[in-house]
């Protein structure tokens, strides 16, 4: 009875496990031209748990006074300015936030945890882009 009920008991922990880290899913029907859905993200309080879903769209292109250039990638690099105790992933986890917008240009941030800090927090997003100009 007691490996049965360890058993049952490592299931359930690894199946709620699961459901609080899985991954968003990127919504395309927000947009209409590249940004991101909600520009200010909903109030939190401290000591509870938060969850909430940044949603984005990625531009194709960069126009400058020497031309037009193709995005080949973007890469979410990190977070910076989080208050202690939220963590975040985006939907391309597994790709290492690698966002190819040729292919498509939607993907989404999940910001999850339970913060142990109160104020307000302005949170930079670190991300490097690879042009084509050639």
């Amino acid at each position: 009875m007691k490996v049965w009920s360890l058993l049952t008991l490592l299931w359930f922990y690894i199946a709620s496990y699961s459901a609080v880290v899985a991954q968003c899913a990127p919504n395309p029907s927000l947009f209409t031209d590249p940004g991101i859905e909600p520009d200010t993200m909903p109030q939190g309080y401290a000591n509870n748990y938060y969850e909430e879903v940044v949603h984005f769209m990625l531009p194709l292109d960069t126009q400058t006074s020497l031309g037009t250039y193709a995005y080949q990638n973007f890469e979410i690099v990190s977070l910076v300015g989080m208050p202690i105790g939220l963590n975040w992933e985006c939907n391309l986890q597994s790709n290492g936030c690698n966002y190819d917008p040729a292919a498509n240009q939607y993907g989404c941030l999940k910001i999850y945890g339970t913060p142990v800090q109160v104020g307000s927090f302005d949170v930079i997003v670190n991300i490097n882009a690879t042009l084509s100009v050639g």
